[in-house]
């Protein structure tokens, strides 16, 4: 695992960080590096199921077109501690123990990994804000549309 991907999950968390502490929101957006170095962002909000197979398919070719090494994709999410693999509902909108959460997931070409979750925590009074962050480290079983987007599009 390179440095490039730890000072990339350190340079998005800080940049999430910021963006969520002015707006009490983060927009799911990429962090995308070629391989000479060039950075490019991209923010897709997302209206529905449909929207996010589009962009999944649309980041998938511009990360192939474009040559990119690395990325970072950042997003508030759903998520839900489950015990057995079969439990592991396909949405997690009803679960009654889900948590709301940033999540940032980093990648680089070669299958390196690393995520960090921060939880999102919204007092009754207030403004929102975000807890310490858990770092995860080769992030190899998670799922979703938005990660291992090097892999061919299943």
């Amino acid at each position: 695992m390179s440095d490039k991907l730890r000072e990339l999950l350190a340079f998005a968390d800080k940049q999430a960080g910021e963006m969520f502490k002015q707006t009490g929101e983060v927009l799911p957006m990429w962090d995308l590096e070629d391989g000479e170095g060039n950075r490019f962002l991209a923010v897709t909000p997302f209206t529905d199921t449909g929207n996010k197979e589009s962009v999944a398919a649309i980041i998938r070719r511009l990360i192939s077109d474009r040559g990119i090494v690395r990325y970072a994709f950042l997003c508030e999410a759903w998520s839900a501690i489950v015990q057995a693999e079969d439990q592991i509902p396909q949405t997690l909108v009803d679960h009654p123990d889900r948590r709301e959460v940033l999540i940032i997931f980093v990648e680089e070409r070669g299958g390196a990994t690393l995520s960090r979750t921060r939880y999102i925590l919204r007092p009754e009074h207030g403004k929102p804000t975000l807890s310490p962050p858990n770092d995860n480290e080769a992030y190899d079983n998670a799922q979703g549309r938005f990660m291992h987007m090097f892999e061919p599009e299943q």
